[in-house]
């Protein structure tokens, strides 16, 4: 029985795991300069995501980012968004949904009528809570 092996020995050409040193040289130069390449790619792609993240910051309004004073010291007319968002972190509201209601601050600030804030007041309620906050103006 013949069995389909060979043994190759030549001698002289160094061979690295069944291949010529020369043809893995090779190889690994074109690949270096392949990954050269990508690499030149990449920081291009990068460095124009970067210009993108730029502009857009330099775009975005900066009259929303002026702190002047607390949200509770503002009137209700003075409250930008950047107010409403950290008054509803203050106090843990939030909505699902897309059409969300601007949250009442005080009894005074409420759309209930004048017998019921009477009420509220005989009734010991000085602020009202977060999900009444929440709640009452989803109701009126």
């Amino acid at each position: 029985m013949k069995l389909g092996y060979y043994l190759v020995v030549d001698f002289g050409q160094e061979w690295i795991g069944g291949s010529r040193k020369s043809l893995l040289l090779r190889m690994r130069r074109r690949f270096v300069r392949r990954l050269g390449r990508r690499r030149v790619l990449w920081r291009r792609e990068e460095a124009a995501a970067q210009t993108k993240k730029e502009k857009a910051a330099n775009l975005y309004d900066t009259f929303d980012m002026r702190v002047d004073r607390h949200w509770s010291e503002k009137k209700l007319e003075e409250m930008t968004e950047r107010d409403w968002r950290i008054f509803r972190e203050d106090f843990n509201i939030s909505y699902k949904g897309s059409k969300i209601l601007r949250s009442m601050r005080s009894w005074m600030e409420s759309k209930l009528s004048p017998e019921l804030l009477r009420a509220v007041e005989r009734a010991g309620y000085k602020t009202p809570s977060p999900i009444q906050m929440a709640a009452i103006p989803l109701d009126l």
